[in-house]
């Protein structure tokens, strides 16, 4: 579990803290739940292992030192260097829900950006729809003007056939003479 985070800290497995400041891993174990009950945040992977900064050591050192210290029981201990870590204003690192707060607000940001670029993409979309109607009833209008135009021209030589014809009575158009 030994690792480098980005803050350049290295990160401890339990087995490693527990050799520096010999203890047994179930013992550590029991004092880190008591500092987390009383408010203290360790590092925990995605499968809840604790990983362990150099704060942390520094922490449960202080927590051994109370321990030794008589008539106290194991949650005052633990109350104690709570307050000793606010008194000296030790900064705890980000608690798990500031975490899911991170990675919800570069969710949030990605999504937006890709909400803004389905914006763009849809008013090209629109501007691209209007120019189609747009050509759309050019057309159409052109296209009633070629339709009236040739009308009006069948109508006038229907006309003119017309008047060519010399007009017939009523029985000569009966018998077809």
């Amino acid at each position: 579990m030994t690792g480098v985070t980005n803050s350049s800290q290295i990160l401890m497995s339990a087995s490693e803290v527990c050799t520096i400041l010999n203890l047994k891993d179930s013992t550590l174990r029991k004092y880190c739940l008591i500092l987390m009950d009383a408010g203290y945040k360790f590092h925990m992977n995605d499968k809840g292992q604790r990983g362990f900064f150099e704060q942390d050591v520094i922490v449960v050192k202080r927590f051994l030192e109370a321990k030794n210290s008589p008539d106290m029981t194991l949650e005052q201990c633990a109350k104690s260097v709570m307050a000793w870590i606010r008194e000296n204003n030790i900064t705890l690192r980000v608690t798990e829900e500031e975490q899911k707060m991170e990675r919800h607000e570069e969710a949030i940001s990605k999504l937006q950006e890709t909400v803004d670029q389905q914006t763009l993409l849809l008013k090209k979309l629109m501007e691209q729809l209007e120019d189609q109607q747009k050509h759309i009833n050019k057309r159409d209008n052109d296209l009633m003007a070629a339709i009236r135009s040739m009308q009006e021209t069948s109508q006038a030589q229907i006309a003119a056939a017309q008047e060519e014809k010399p007009k017939q009575g009523f029985f000569a158009r009966l018998f077809g003479k």
